[in-house]
């Protein structure tokens, strides 16, 4: 049992070198539970290797039909707010898809590849300004500030995610005043002057599918699970500080 390993493929079942025995029937049920196993992984490496493909090219469409039909400077102000709409949900769905797989290849040990170094700073500021849109509308004032840069070896995509999530939370839940966005050393510290998170929810809010009472926003509950997963797996830490009424500040740490 020690040599098998899910998803490598061996020449033969255990219970083929027992007798039909109490030892025989044991090997039969380790037999039966690697068959689903197998089947399982396999699922999964199907999903990643083809249907993966087959989401991303309709996808591709929206994205680059919604950015031909916003550059024609014709277009009328009502036409182009639905566009606007368009294009970012086709955005929001290409990067929910882009946290589904790098959740789904990930290593049986949890260990990260390795990855170019890039600078934190870099990718912080370019997800703020993907989102500047979400305070269009509304007196907060978003910002960045770079205190020092970090350079950092991992997922960048992981961490364009992370931090996706957590600001597109943090403007949610502010109906006026600030979000800030911060980057130091070895961490990112994201801070609103929102509604703020009642003490018996706090230990509640990576949990999946959890909605909190303040939850005025539609969604399935599942960003700061994925977050938290993604954090797990890259061995960052996270913890939020919050106070009704007061705001909420995450901070994110390598």
């Amino acid at each position: 049992m020690a040599r098998l390993k899910p998803g490598q493929p061996h020449p033969s079942r255990v219970a083929a070198q027992y007798a039909d025995d109490e030892v025989g029937q044991l090997a039969g049920i380790f037999d039966a539970y690697l068959q689903q196993m197998e089947q399982f992984i396999r699922r999964e490496q199907e999903f990643t290797a083809d249907d993966s493909h087959e989401l991303r090219t309709p996808l591709t469409v929206i994205n680059g039909a919604s950015e031909l039909l916003l550059e024609n400077p014709d277009l009328p102000d009502r036409a182009r707010r639905q566009i606007e709409r368009i294009a970012r949900a086709g955005e929001r769905m290409s990067q929910m898809l882009e946290s589904l797989l790098l959740l789904a290849r990930e290593t049986p040990t949890g260990e990260a590849a390795e990855q170019e170094p890039y600078q934190v700073e870099d990718v912080a500021m370019e997800v703020l300004e993907h989102h500047r849109f979400m305070v269009r509308d509304k007196p907060v004032t978003l910002r960045c500030d770079i205190v020092s840069g970090y350079q950092l070896s991992a997922s960048r995509t992981a961490l364009a995610i992370v931090l996706s999530n957590l600001l597109r939370n943090a403007i949610n839940y502010t109906e006026a005043g600030e979000v800030v966005m911060q980057v130091a050393d070895r961490q990112v510290e994201i801070s609103d002057s929102g509604a703020g998170i009642p003490a018996d929810e706090l230990e509640h809010i990576f949990d999946r599918h959890y909605r909190g009472r303040n939850a005025h926003q539609a969604g399935s509950g599942i960003g700061l699970s994925i977050v938290k997963r993604i954090c797990d797996r890259q061995h960052w830490h996270i913890d939020i500080h919050s106070e009704p009424g007061k705001g909420t500040t995450v901070t994110l740490k390598f």
